[in-house]
């Protein structure tokens, strides 16, 4: 247990450093998978939208254009610091995916992006039966 919490320590230490500079480094890894993402997600007028570990809130950014309605949820203060400034008209949340229940009702979206943050997550199980909760009946988990 005191490994784990010394690998979340130093991953929430990582992500508020970088939260300044993570969208303007040019890592072609962290944006190769972007439009097939997007694909797959297919958000538009009418979808209520979570991207789970949103970071500074490259998917919701693209999810606003669609006319979707946007949350944002990171553990990361600066992170999502960074995405409301970007994405005005999305609600963002500050919350440990490694803490569930997240902070949500019941069905409430459509569909939920989790990107760049499986392997950080210790209890998958316990947060893929949450998404479960969170998602309406023929909702979409894009990972």
């Amino acid at each position: 247990m005191l490994k784990l919490q010394q690998m979340e320590s130093k991953t929430r230490k990582a992500y508020s450093q970088a939260a300044a500079t993570y969208d303007a480094e040019p890592n072609s890894v962290l944006f190769m998978e972007t439009e097939t993402v997007l694909a797959m997600l297919d958000a538009s007028q009418g979808d209520s939208v979570l991207d789970a570990a949103c970071g500074t809130g490259k998917y919701v950014l693209e999810t606003l254009k669609t006319g979707a309605d946007c949350f944002g949820l990171d553990f990361s203060g600066e992170m999502l610091a960074a995405a409301a400034v970007k994405c005005p008209g999305a609600c963002f949340v500050k919350h440990d995916l490694m803490s569930t229940p997240l902070p949500f009702a019941a069905g409430t979206f459509t569909k939920i992006v989790l990107a760049h943050a499986l392997w950080h997550i210790a209890a998958i199980d316990e947060l893929f039966l949450d998404f479960a909760r969170l998602l309406r009946p023929g909702g979409r988990l894009v990972e």
